[in-house]
């Protein structure tokens, strides 16, 4: 089977010999490695253009400009290796600044990134300063102005949202303290205090979780609102056929333990537990109510 380490330690950018038929790499990021430095080298950009998967493993890719190469790892054998080649760039002239401009080699690395975010959220320096300090930091970079930017407004962004999470959380909290029935749990990333979980109810949510907690459903919305991560509703029919909310998550990761976590505030912190409950097919969840909700009908 084919291997997708990233241990590419070979120096290959030195030797630049020209791809062959029968040549072998060990991995697929090797062979990926080795294709684009020689292509960097020769001052031009080659895209890979189709991979074929057979049990979630890669057999076969394709690299193409006019170029193209072609590699493959039989199930048989195992063996990754170049099956064909064709070096011709009849159809389009080669410019020397060609590899400069492209967008796979315009590129930040974590060195740049950190004094970006210093310089961006620290000093509030703007991007025309920046540029400037980065292109005589780092002299053997390239990127366009316009990358910069687009990575300022990122950090920017990012920010913003930490602020808004923290307003939302205070604001759910200040519910609480005015009516002690509301519910309010959330986790948070250690590393780098980044919000991961957060499940909130209000007082008449919960008494509608009561009355009518023989089926409730949940879903997710993802990516549909400005924290970018999957936002979870509980509902409810009530007797007047109305969908009504009992209860919202945000979850940053959708595995099983994120949907412990919120069963788990669920049940806890009301005190009751659901007869019957529906959701997608989503093997993280299902796996979540079998272990929190056992005795749940699912």
């Amino acid at each position: 089977q084919s291997s997708h380490t990233t241990g590419c330690n070979k120096d290959l950018t030195n030797t630049m010999k020209a791809p062959v038929i029968g040549q072998m790499f060990g991995s697929w990021d090797e062979l990926d490695y080795f294709i684009s430095s020689y292509t960097k080298s020769q001052n031009f950009v080659s895209i890979i253009r189709g991979s074929e998967y057979k049990d979630r493993i890669c057999r076969n890719r394709r690299y193409v400009c006019e170029y193209q190469v072609r590699a493959s790892c039989p199930k048989t054998t195992g063996e990754l290796k170049i099956t064909s080649v064709c070096l011709n760039h009849n159809d389009h002239p080669i410019k020397n600044d060609t590899n400069k401009f492209a967008l796979k080699y315009r590129t930040f690395s974590e060195d740049m990134l950190k004094d970006i975010r210093f310089w961006t959220e620290i000093g509030n320096i703007n991007m025309r300063t920046q540029y400037q300090m980065l292109t005589k930091q780092y002299p053997d970079a390239f990127f366009l102005p316009q990358d910069l930017s687009n990575i300022i407004q990122t950090f920017k962004w990012q920010n913003y949202v930490e602020c808004e999470t923290a307003t939302l959380i205070n604001n759910l909290l200040d519910c609480k303290a005015k009516d002690n029935r509301w519910i309010v749990n959330w986790k948070v990333d250690s590393a780098n205090n980044s919000l991961t979980l957060l499940f909130w109810v209000s007082p008449e949510q919960y008494d509608l979780y009561v009355q009518y907690r023989d089926v409730i459903q949940h879903d997710n919305t993802y990516l549909t609102n400005r924290f970018k991560i999957a936002l979870g509703f509980f509902v409810i029919v009530d007797n007047n056929n109305r969908s009504r909310l009992i209860g919202q998550a945000f979850i940053n990761d959708k595995t099983t333990e994120s949907y412990e976590w919120v069963l788990q505030s669920l049940i806890k912190n009301t005190g009751v537990i659901p007869l019957t409950i529906i959701t997608d097919n989503d093997l993280a969840i299902n796996a979540a109510i079998a272990n929190v909700l056992p005795n749940t009908h699912h």
